[in-house]
């Protein structure tokens, strides 16, 4: 059965370095188990597979970083295995790393369709024959869901990989450590794998809010200093700020962008701040500034929104 992994590869690149040679096919003999537990499966709620993972839970080091899940192709939709059992693609994903890159923490999730059952008994049964790891050891991390199973080795020359794979319900999640060997892991794969389980079947509610709008002092239009928290680490983001405008009697809606295109990002804890003034880049004289506007925030990777309706003090 063949499948690809483009983790491995895509680790090693941003490395320098190379990965081994293919893994054996996939198999589910029930020996080769390891660390697999087996629990009821939750009823509800349902495991959100694209949900932000607890960041600030899993103990991250400071300094590290948030990458774009494209950077090591795990990106949404992108292929993480292709079997003779179907092709099965990542749902959500998030990526961490440490300031010289030289260390790793993310991992995905994959939706499952009716009848993809089997490969997710396969791949627990048997991690040591999906990931293409060298010297593996089992490595234990308690019960998750449905199944969980992990292991541990070198990912290449050097570099040592922890990873734990876990299901619940139709959501199969795999996440990765990976670090220079010999050195301590950052992150602990049972933490790690616990922590993005339980984000994934968390009551849906928005992890990131706008928590100070201040208007500018003295401004005759209107302009504001905001923060926001609950994003992820050093993660890009982008602010929108709207309104509906009366110009010469018709209401229009207008709003100022900022792109995040020349460096604003989020702070290590995941907080954002800035300043943004309503655009006044339409035509007409007889202009009356809004009462109400919008300010929309938004994490370039995690794509959480934090959305607040702001109320102008004005003239």
């Amino acid at each position: 059965m063949k499948h690809m992994v483009l983790l491995c590869l895509a680790i090693l690149i941003l490395l320098a370095q190379a990965c081994g040679a293919s893994p054996a096919e996939l198999t589910a003999t029930a020996g080769q188990a390891l660390a697999l537990t087996q629990t009821a499966a939750p009823t509800t709620p349902q495991p959100d597979p694209r949900a932000m993972i607890d960041w600030q839970s899993i103990g991250l080091p400071q300094g590290y970083i948030t990458l774009s899940p494209s950077t090591i192709g795990i990106e949404e939709d992108a292929v993480a295995f292709d079997t003779s059992m179907g092709t099965f693609k990542i749902a959500g994903s998030f990526v961490f790393a440490s300031p010289d890159k030289s260390a790793f923490v993310y991992g995905y999730t994959i939706k499952l369709d009716p009848g993809d059952e089997d490969f997710a008994d396969a791949i627990l049964s048997a991690p040591e024959q999906a990931i293409p790891l060298s010297e593996q050891k089992p490595l234990a991390i308690g019960q998750i869901g449905d199944g969980s199973a992990a292991t541990s080795g070198l990912l290449g020359e050097g570099v040592h990989a922890d990873i734990a794979i876990f299901r619940i319900d139709d959501v199969l999640g795999i996440v990765f450590v990976s670090y220079p060997e010999g050195q301590p892991a950052p992150v602990e794969a049972e933490v790690l794998s616990h922590v993005y389980a339980e984000s994934l079947v968390a009551v849906p509610a928005q992890s990131c809010r706008i928590v100070s709008i201040i208007p500018v002092e003295n401004a005759a239009w209107p302009a504001i200093d905001f923060q926001a928290e609950g994003f992820y680490p050093s993660e890009g983001r982008f602010a929108i700020l709207s309104a509906d405008v009366t110009i010469e009697g018709t209401i229009q809606n207008v709003a100022t962008v900022q792109a995040g295109l020349t460096g604003e990002h989020a702070d290590s804890q995941g907080m954002v701040e800035g300043n943004i003034t309503l655009t006044t880049d339409f035509s007409g004289e007889n202009v009356s500034p809004p009462a109400e506007l919008e300010l929309k925030v938004v994490g370039l990777v995690s794509n959480c929104e934090a959305v607040q309706t702001v109320v102008w003090p004005g003239q």
